[in-house]
């Protein structure tokens, strides 16, 4: 910044001579409507290089979140046939194509009553609030864990997850015969 000097400067007045002092204010210099506009652009490049990243990141954590879920109630429901010692199922409707009505529901048949309960439930309009747009298809409607946990249909359960309008990521869960529950990333998504 520039300064401007400090000028003295005597005047004469009725009592007699006085000096008089000018201090000026330091020179201020803002932005250009160029260098506002250059930075502008630059600014708007780089966001347009990042949305696309943006986007892909958070589809790809919206998958991931609805695979955690599902991994941990069907983690849920294992634990659960454990614990009462009878058969407890997941249903979905996801079953054979895929589908955008995601939805599971965790029961088991009371031996006292004979009658099914609901013991958790994951409905297609509370998955379609959380998870907008995911795709979904499980290869068998029902998976069923027996009174030690294992999966009692005697073939390996899997669902997939996936975003088909910003991603081509699948995610899947599976549960092994004998219970093993894995989320993974499909490999070459």
């Amino acid at each position: 910044m520039k300064e401007h000097p400090v000028f003295h400067k005597a005047h004469q007045s009725s009592s007699g001579f006085r000096p008089m002092i000018r201090i000026a204010v330091p020179a201020t210099r803002g932005f250009t409507l160029v260098e506002m506009a250059i930075t502008l652009a630059v600014g708007g490049i780089l966001l347009a290089l990042a949305l696309p990243s943006f986007t892909e990141s958070r589809a790809n954590g919206k998958i991931r979140a609805a695979a955690a879920q599902l991994q941990q109630d069907l983690q849920w429901a294992r634990a659960e046939a454990i614990k009462r010692n009878a058969r407890v199922q997941l249903n979905t409707s996801a079953s054979g194509t895929p589908s955008s009505t995601c939805d599971w529901r965790v029961r088991w048949t009371n031996p006292a009553t004979g009658n099914v309960e609901i013991l958790k439930q994951i409905s297609a309009d509370e998955f379609a609030q959380h998870y907008a747009n995911l795709v979904c298809t499980a290869n068998q409607p029902t998976i069923s864990f027996d009174t030690l946990g294992g999966a009692s249909a005697g073939v390996e359960y899997s669902f997939s997850l996936a975003d088909p309008n910003t991603t081509k990521r699948t995610w899947l869960v599976t549960v092994g015969m004998g219970g093993r529950i894995v989320s993974q990333i499909l490999p070459g998504t």
